[in-house]
């Protein structure tokens, strides 16, 4: 009777251990000494492919698995998590094939790097339409200078031949001539555009612009446009965020961005430059700051804004 028993106790061990084994994922349990109680095929594979040898105890495989990374690669390319449960004074520990998770997550962080790239592809070949827009607007203006100066030299030509006196009406094309050198000059070297124009440039390289009331002087739509710019190029940011207020009779104008703070000091150049030149000569002055993140400010005279 005793050893009928025995027998019936051995073969359901042994049923329980083939199912056991017959388990995908990696199962094994440890008493409180961290030796194993019951450990299957699948564990053991494992751990053989990462160490080279049977596993003994929980130790080993703590070291096995390295500490903070719960999720290690097998040399066949298999990916597996481990994760550790206490189950009253027994230790269970199991591995989950996770490859197909792991290789969903490598792929999607490849399409994001590309997605990443070509979003910089695109605002730098937003930044080059608008500049070539603007380039084409200033090459019409210097064609039609260039007739107005033909015309009225022609007209001059003919006045001084016939030994004709040089009438208003002859040197109107002059005037014409003028005024849109003054045009071209102011494009090429201010820039003014409408905070509307400006909306519409930081929507095209996909960049925010927050602020209410913001002032529709010159020197601050240059400063507005200057950081949508720069944000865009160089600190790889979104959103520019604008503060207009009056502090003791004084405009005061304050721009940051959500970017990559600059490394180091910041060499003023190009449009900067511009627009510091832009703002002393009004009486004001500007301050850029690059810690602890890109600051831009700008103190403007009231009065001065008034004449």
């Amino acid at each position: 009777m005793l050893k009928f028993r025995k027998n019936k106790t051995f073969k359901m061990w042994r049923a329980v251990k083939e199912s056991f084994d017959d388990l995908p994922s990696g199962v094994c349990f440890f008493d409180e000494n961290g030796l194993i109680v019951l450990c299957n095929q699948q564990m053991q594979r494992i751990v053989f492919a990462l160490s080279g040898h049977d596993l003994q105890s929980l130790f080993e495989l703590e070291q096995i698995i390295e500490k903070g990374n719960p999720v290690r690669k097998l040399p066949d390319g298999t990916v597996w998590q481990f994760e550790k449960t206490q189950i009253k004074k027994y230790i269970q520990v199991t591995a989950s094939d996770v490859t197909q998770l792991h290789d969903l997550c490598d792929e999607l962080e490849k399409e994001n790097q590309k997605l990443a790239e070509e979003g910089r592809k695109i605002r730098k070949l937003s930044e080059n339409v608008m500049e070539l827009t603007r380039q084409e607007e200033i090459l019409k203006v210097k064609m039609e200078v260039h007739k107005q100066f033909g015309d009225g030299l022609a007209k001059l030509r003919h006045c001084l031949k016939e030994g004709k006196p040089v009438e208003e009406a002859d040197i109107q094309q002059w005037k014409q001539a003028i005024r849109l050198l003054q045009q071209e000059n102011k494009m090429e070297e201010t820039e003014q555009e409408s905070l509307e124009k400006i909306q519409q440039m930081a929507e095209s390289v996909g960049v925010q612009i927050q602020g209410d009331n913001i002032w529709k002087e010159e020197w601050c739509l240059l400063a507005v446009r200057e950081c949508v710019t720069n944000t865009a190029r160089h600190a790889g940011g979104n959103r520019v965020t604008v503060r207009c207020e009056m502090k003791n009779q004084r405009k005061v104008l304050t721009i940051t961005n959500n970017g990559r703070k600059p490394e180091q000091a910041i060499l003023e150049g190009g449009g900067l430059a511009s627009l510091r030149n832009c703002v002393e000569r009004l009486g004001g002055k500007m301050l850029v700051q690059t810690q602890p993140v890109f600051m831009l400010t700008i103190t403007m005279p009231e009065e001065r804004e008034k004449r």
